[in-house]
């Protein structure tokens, strides 16, 4: 039975069958029920809906990032190590090839997803020099926890939490950034 039909169905029921029996209250909440019956059943089509999902292997990211350190000049951080590329709006492929300085994001949690490489994750503490307000910039992380990453491993940075990578070798550091806005 589509959603029309059985709306008219609770129609007709409420006001040919139950009408001398049953007070206004229970014919409201009767009619209650069917218009969230129907909101339920159109929001479940629209969400239902193909949006266009988009997947990266792991061999693509690396192919990708391999291409953005070849051609450093599509971004404007490569002069200090940093190769980024938005996947979408909250997702970045992003490569390092030094390390990083000091940062936090008052308005912004990380969680990133390491594809390739080894570096050295350093977070809370006291940022050296901090300079910014909002997205602070600073020299280094001062009393931080330091976590050995590498392929595979995940990060949550909360909001308000310093951090940086560092890393040791020449290897590039590789890893998919999700941005999650939080205030």
């Amino acid at each position: 039975m589509n959603v029309v039909r059985f709306v008219q169905f609770l129609r007709r029921f409420a006001v040919q069958r139950l009408a001398p029996e049953i007070h206004a209250a229970r014919k409201i909440a009767l009619l209650s029920i069917a218009t969230s019956l129907i909101l339920s059943a159109s929001n479940s089509r629209s969400y239902s809906q193909d949006i266009g999902a988009s997947t990266y292997s792991r061999n693509k990211l690396i192919a990708l990032a391999r291409q953005m350190r070849e051609r450093p000049e599509n971004t404007d951080n490569a002069k200090n190590g940093l190769f980024e590329h938005h996947l979408d709006s909250t997702t970045i492929l992003a490569v390092r090839t030094r390390s990083g300085r000091a940062e936090l994001h008052a308005a912004s949690a990380d969680t990133f997803f390491v594809i390739q490489g080894h570096a050295t994750l350093t977070t809370g503490g006291t940022i050296i020099n901090p300079r910014g307000i909002g997205e602070v910039r600073g020299d280094s992380v001062l009393h931080g926890l330091s976590t050995e990453l590498g392929t595979g491993d995940v990060v949550h940075i909360p909001a308000d939490t310093p951090h940086q990578l560092l890393l040791a070798g020449s290897d590039p550091f590789v890893y998919v950034l999700v941005k999650t806005l939080v205030r």
